[in-house]
């Protein structure tokens, strides 16, 4: 397990929007969504779905599959935290043969 915090992808998408000089809003219009799903997004208060992901893509550039990485990685960062304890109190499998 990893003990390294990751970052929304919401916080990723919100600084390449500014480094391409658009705004929240201007990026939802282009990707014909609702301007909140996009504010909602960039705050860290929605998931980031696979279809967000081949938006993102399209508009972007890049591939679906890094914008999903990257949520995965925060959803499995956030479950270790929460879950440390119980996971802990797990004992890894030992095989016969490796002992």
């Amino acid at each position: 397990m990893s003990n390294r915090k990751r970052h929304h992808p919401g916080l990723e998408l919100a600084k390449e929007i500014k480094r391409r000089g658009m705004t929240p809003y201007e990026c939802a219009v282009r990707l014909k969504l609702r301007p909140p799903r996009i504010y909602e997004l960039c705050k860290g208060m929605t998931t980031l779905s696979p279809i967000m992901a081949l938006r993102l893509a399209r508009l972007l550039g890049g591939n679906p599959e890094d914008w999903l990485s990257m949520q995965a990685a925060y959803d499995l960062s956030v479950l270790e935290r929460k879950y440390a304890r119980e996971l802990r109190d797990i004992d890894p499998w030992v095989s016969k043969n490796e002992g």
